[in-house]
């Protein structure tokens, strides 16, 4: 294109054919803002200052990231967009309210989930498949989707594609619990954003853990990051397998499980740094031993290296980039330096701290 496309250039459903296809993902991002702020039937300040009250809601009560297997910032705007189309007034407040509702609501319901859209059945427009693009949302091919959310540039794909049972049910839990708090006159802020504290509804732990070695101090920085953000994308397959045996809340973020250090391989010193995951499960009252889990973890040691293979591969340098390997403990546990018991109760109280 010679000059910069606007806004009804943008929103053509045709325009993602104009950009190559790197692109087409990126542009269609900037298309979703678009379409949502045009189908707004209130200010956009409003509709703003709801959606950074429910990320700030989501993340606070540990619901938020499709990584995990709970909604992301796309499918969390949509739904608040929806919200406000069923209620457009001017007042944040109300609209927060109504946000809780609605979906405790349309997740309760016994017929079929309709997907979540904002775009209006009559300018549905035929399945459109746009090379480089995911193939849209079908009805009849999609029906397993356990929480359709309709992007509202075409393609139509689902916002919320990665949502897992577990993630689903924590995050109908948590907006359960909103609703409570917010039929409460005066609705108390402080307890809706009162941090989600793992520790306090599971003894049992399952640990993702990963290192690096190099003998470059910003190398290694930066290779522990690369191997972080590719394990990380993976986490959501472990979470599918632990689901078959147990029940699983994933702890949202990486963790520094062990202090930087120097080691001495072959007389050379090298630069050493780690990170963990980690996800609370249980089985009623009953224990769960680390056998339990040992199969899926095995899934997930799979999924972690074919995406080594193939197609646009991860570079995996295992001489450098060390792990993924597992860890199983109890709350009970002693809470010795550098031990993953350790580690998951420093990253809870840094949470519950900064709520302070």
């Amino acid at each position: 294109m010679r000059t910069a496309p606007d806004t009804s250039e943008l929103l053509r459903d045709d325009f993602l054919s104009l950009v190559s296809l790197p692109c087409r993902a990126t542009v269609n991002g900037i298309r979703t803002i678009l379409e949502i702020r045009r189908r707004l039937p209130l200010p956009l300040d409003s509709y703003a200052c709801v959606l950074r009250a429910v990320k700030y809601w989501a993340a606070q009560r540990q619901v938020y990231g499709n990584l995990y297997t709970f909604p992301n910032g796309v499918c969390l705007a949509i739904m608040v967009a929806r919200a406000c189309q069923f209620c457009p007034v001017a007042d944040s407040g109300v609209i927060l309210r109504f946000f809780f509702s609605l979906y405790v609501w349309w997740l309760l319901r016994d017929t079929r989930m309709d997907p979540v859209s904002i775009v209006p059945k009559e300018e549905d427009a035929a399945i459109v498949r746009v090379p480089g693009m995911p193939p849209p949302w079908d009805a009849v091919w999609d029906a397993a989707d356990l929480f359709p959310v309709l992007n509202p540039a075409q393609p139509t794909v689902n916002a919320a594609h990665a949502v897992g049972r577990s993630g689903l049910q924590l995050f109908f839990k948590e907006l359960l619990r909103a609703e409570q708090l917010c039929a409460s006159v005066p609705l108390s802020y402080s307890e809706l954003w009162k941090p989600y504290n793992i520790l306090d509804e599971h003894r049992f732990f399952v640990g993702v853990h990963i290192s690096c070695e190099h003998p470059s101090l910003a190398a290694c920085e930066d290779t522990i990051n690369a191997w972080k953000g590719y394990v990380e994308s993976k986490l959501r397959m472990l979470v599918y397998s632990l689901e078959c045996v147990a029940e699983v809340r994933p702890f949202p973020r990486p963790v520094v499980d062990e202090s930087p250090r120097e080691v001495t391989r072959s007389g050379v010193t090298m630069h050493c740094r780690s990170r963990a995951f980690f996800f609370g499960v249980r089985n009623g009252n009953k224990d769960v031993a680390r056998s339990d889990v040992e199969a899926a973890f095995s899934e997930f040691e799979f999924s972690v290296t074919e995406g080594t293979t193939g197609k646009n591969p991860f570079e995996w340098d295992r001489e450098v980039m060390l792990g993924p390997r597992l860890s199983f403990f109890s709350i009970y546990d002693p809470l010795t330096a550098d031990s993953p018991c350790q580690a998951l109760y420093s990253a809870c109280a840094d949470i519950m701290g900064s709520a302070l």
